[in-house]
């Protein structure tokens, strides 16, 4: 078993599914516990108590796109840096950064469509 990676998410970034790593707390208040699966209620709560940021779970790396379907992202995604050199490190980084969220999107579009 792999060892759970957090990382640190802006308020505006917080989506519905989210796990949270940490508690989410102000002043002292716990507002939710660790470990608590994110609501779009539990959202707009936080936003209401000014919460900026908050700890959340990596999503593990486990479930996997068709080859076919990423080949596909790959596809629209090249005919937006249609005039960048991908070629060059930094380009190419942030090339692969847009891959890697689009492949992410469309992974949590299927698992809300499967729920």
């Amino acid at each position: 078993m792999g060892c759970a990676m957090n990382r640190i998410v802006a308020f505006s970034m917080l989506q519905p599914g989210m796990v949270l790593a940490e508690a989410a707390s102000i002043d002292g208040q716990v507002l939710l516990a660790a470990g608590t699966t994110l609501t779009s209620a539990h959202i707009a709560m936080l936003g209401k108590r000014g919460v900026r940021s908050l700890a959340v779970r990596q999503q593990p790396a486990t479930a996997t796109l068709p080859a076919r379907v990423i080949l596909e992202l790959d596809k629209q995604l090249r005919a937006k840096f249609v005039r960048a050199d991908l070629q060059h490190p930094v380009v190419k980084e942030v090339y692969r950064l847009a891959l890697t969220r689009r492949v992410h999107q469309t992974m949590r579009k299927g698992a809300a469509d499967a729920r």
